[in-house]
This record gives structure tokens, sequence and C-alpha cells, in this order.
């Protein structure tokens, strides 16, 4: 087996990976169904050539759930360092208001940023900063599901 990496992003509930979860399993004896219970953690596989990132808004998230010396916090960028980042990944010079508006509704955190100038570069010509914008500060359910 290669190396390999898992993600969890915007865990932000502590319950998603420790709730119990019932799954049925067939009992080959009986022909019956019996439930299991296991946490989503308990799936996720543990080996030496493997990495888990768990990425939450949330540090009192992380913190139930992982010891404080596995954290790594990740601090907003700096207004023009964001500003830059989202215009290179636009592959857009110029810095407009709309741009200016989008990291700063981003919190300037890079990953959503990235995300945001990826989802936007993907739909152009018919898709701008200023649609990404007006959708995500729209509701939060939009928001949600454009990050």
């Amino acid at each position: 087996m290669g190396n390999w990496v898992c993600i969890f992003d915007n865990v932000d509930d502590d319950q998603l990976l420790c709730s119990v979860l019932v799954a049925g399993k067939r009992d080959l004896m009986s022909g019956s169904t019996v439930a299991s219970t296991k946490s989503l953690l308990e799936y996720v596989p543990r080996s030496w050539n493997g990495s888990i990132i768990i990425m939450s808004r949330t540090r009192e998230v992380a913190l139930k759930t992982f010891h404080h010396s596995d954290l790594i916090g990740v601090k907003p960028m700096e207004n023009s360092e964001a500003l830059e980042l989202l215009q290179r990944k636009l592959e857009q010079p110029g810095k407009s208001q709309e741009s200016r508006q989008l990291v700063n509704a981003l919190e300037f955190m890079p990953l959503a940023i990235i995300q945001a100038a990826s989802y936007i570069r993907n739909r152009a010509p018919r898709y701008a900063v200023s649609e990404y914008l007006a959708d995500f500060e729209g509701s939060d359910r939009k928001a949600t599901s454009l990050l």
C-alpha cells in the first residue's frame, strides 16, 4: 500500500466523528440483520504510511476530539496576501472591489480562497467574482455548499 492522505473538511460538530452510527450487518447463520455500533472514527484507517487531516473552524471541537499536541492552528492571511492569492488563482491581474469583498467574506482563510477561486475559474466566463460573492452572501446554506 502506498502513501495516502484522508481529509475531513468542515468538521465543526464533534458529534460527526464521535457519534454512534448504526449499520445493519447480516448474520450468516440465522440470516437476520444484526445492528452494530461504531463511531465514524473507528472506520478511519490507521497506518504509518497514511495521514489523516481533520479541519475545523471550531477549536473546542478539535480539543474534544484530539490531543492538544496534535493540533495545528491556521491563522487568517493578511488582507493584501489574501487578495494576491485570489488574483493568482483566478489568473486575473488587478484588485477589484468585489475581490476585496470576497476575501473579507471568506475571512482571509487560504483554503476557502483557493476553493472559491477554483469554483469561479471552472465556471468562467459565465461566472465571476461578483456572482460568487452574491451567492456566498445570499444564505448560510448556499455559503456552506460553495465551501
